[in-house]
Protein backbone atom coordinates (compact mmCIF):
# COMPACT_ATOMS: atom_id res chain seq x y z
CA UNK A 1 0.00 0.00 0.00
CA UNK A 2 1.22 3.22 -0.75
CA UNK A 3 2.00 5.77 1.75
CA UNK A 4 1.15 9.28 1.39
CA UNK A 5 1.13 10.71 4.82
CA UNK A 6 3.97 13.19 4.11
CA UNK A 7 3.12 14.64 0.49
CA UNK A 8 -0.24 15.61 2.74
CA UNK A 9 1.78 17.16 5.65
CA UNK A 10 3.68 18.82 3.48
CA UNK A 11 1.16 20.22 1.34
CA UNK A 12 -1.11 21.31 4.19
CA UNK A 13 1.69 23.06 5.89
CA UNK A 14 2.07 25.58 2.58
CA UNK A 15 -1.09 27.27 4.85
CA UNK A 16 1.44 28.38 7.59
CA UNK A 17 -0.76 26.78 10.49
CA UNK A 18 0.22 23.67 12.73
CA UNK A 19 -0.55 20.58 10.78
CA UNK A 20 -0.60 17.48 12.87
CA UNK A 21 -1.10 13.78 12.42
CA UNK A 22 -4.54 12.27 13.84
CA UNK A 23 -6.20 13.95 17.22
CA UNK A 24 -3.38 16.25 18.61
CA UNK A 25 -2.44 15.71 22.52
CA UNK A 26 -2.84 18.47 24.88
CA UNK A 27 -4.03 21.69 24.71
CA UNK A 28 -3.60 23.43 20.99
CA UNK A 29 -3.65 26.97 19.84
CA UNK A 30 -6.15 27.91 17.19
CA UNK A 31 -6.04 27.73 14.19
CA UNK A 32 -4.54 24.20 13.31
CA UNK A 33 -5.24 20.98 10.98
CA UNK A 34 -4.91 17.25 11.46
CA UNK A 35 -4.93 14.59 8.94
CA UNK A 36 -5.78 11.38 9.03
CA UNK A 37 -5.48 8.09 6.48
CA UNK A 38 -8.83 6.70 6.59
CA UNK A 39 -8.42 3.97 3.87
CA UNK A 40 -5.71 2.38 2.39
CA UNK A 41 -6.55 -0.63 0.02
CA UNK A 42 -5.69 -2.04 -3.20
CA UNK A 43 -8.52 -2.23 -5.58
CA UNK A 44 -6.84 -3.68 -8.47
CA UNK A 45 -3.89 -5.16 -9.31
CA UNK A 46 -2.00 -1.53 -10.14
CA UNK A 47 -4.30 0.46 -8.28
CA UNK A 48 -4.03 1.66 -4.50
CA UNK A 49 -6.99 4.02 -2.96
CA UNK A 50 -6.16 6.59 -0.57
CA UNK A 51 -8.67 8.48 1.21
CA UNK A 52 -7.96 11.66 4.05
CA UNK A 53 -9.74 13.28 6.53
CA UNK A 54 -8.67 17.02 6.95
CA UNK A 55 -9.96 18.54 9.60
CA UNK A 56 -9.69 22.11 10.77
CA UNK A 57 -10.24 23.98 13.95
CA UNK A 58 -10.28 27.58 14.18
CA UNK A 59 -11.71 30.47 16.77
CA UNK A 60 -13.70 32.30 13.93
CA UNK A 61 -16.28 30.75 11.39
CA UNK A 62 -15.50 33.15 8.36
CA UNK A 63 -11.78 32.18 8.76
CA UNK A 64 -12.87 28.20 8.96
CA UNK A 65 -14.23 28.61 5.47
CA UNK A 66 -11.44 30.38 4.49
CA UNK A 67 -9.42 27.46 5.28
CA UNK A 68 -11.67 24.92 3.94
CA UNK A 69 -11.69 26.68 0.31
CA UNK A 70 -7.70 26.73 0.47
CA UNK A 71 -7.38 23.33 1.94
CA UNK A 72 -9.64 22.06 -1.43
CA UNK A 73 -7.47 23.70 -3.97
CA UNK A 74 -4.48 22.30 -2.34
CA UNK A 75 -5.83 18.71 -2.10
CA UNK A 76 -7.56 18.82 -5.74
CA UNK A 77 -4.21 20.65 -6.86
CA UNK A 78 -2.47 17.11 -6.25
CA UNK A 79 -5.04 14.72 -7.13
CA UNK A 80 -7.69 14.35 -4.36
CA UNK A 81 -10.84 14.50 -5.20
CA UNK A 82 -13.49 15.83 -1.57
CA UNK A 83 -15.99 12.82 -0.98
CA UNK A 84 -17.33 14.71 2.49
CA UNK A 85 -17.33 18.08 3.93
CA UNK A 86 -19.33 18.96 7.65
CA UNK A 87 -22.78 21.24 6.86
CA UNK A 88 -21.85 24.87 7.89
CA UNK A 89 -24.70 24.07 10.11
CA UNK A 90 -22.43 21.58 12.34
CA UNK A 91 -19.32 24.08 12.26
CA UNK A 92 -20.17 25.48 15.70
CA UNK A 93 -18.71 23.20 18.21
CA UNK A 94 -18.59 25.77 21.71
CA UNK A 95 -18.99 29.60 22.31
CA UNK A 96 -15.07 29.73 20.15
CA UNK A 97 -14.64 26.65 18.44
CA UNK A 98 -15.48 25.99 15.05
CA UNK A 99 -14.89 22.47 13.11
CA UNK A 100 -15.17 21.03 9.83
CA UNK A 101 -13.92 17.43 8.49
CA UNK A 102 -13.32 17.12 4.78
CA UNK A 103 -12.99 13.69 3.60
CA UNK A 104 -10.59 13.49 0.41
CA UNK A 105 -9.87 10.11 -2.05
CA UNK A 106 -7.20 9.68 -4.60
CA UNK A 107 -6.51 6.40 -6.86
CA UNK A 108 -2.50 5.70 -6.93
CA UNK A 109 -0.87 3.70 -10.30
CA UNK A 110 1.42 1.83 -8.03
CA UNK A 111 3.31 0.91 -11.30
CA UNK A 112 3.80 4.37 -12.75
CA UNK A 113 4.17 5.44 -8.93
CA UNK A 114 1.82 8.88 -8.91
CA UNK A 115 -1.79 9.61 -8.76
CA UNK A 116 -4.47 8.87 -11.31
CA UNK A 117 -6.23 12.48 -12.09
CA UNK A 118 -9.39 12.60 -11.58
Amino acid sequence: MINNRLQIKTALETLKIPVKMAAPEGKQSLPFITYAEITNVNVSKWVDRNEYQIDIYTNDFTELLDYSDEIDKIMFGIGYSRTYITPDTQARVETNLYHKSINYVANYNTKLNNIMWR
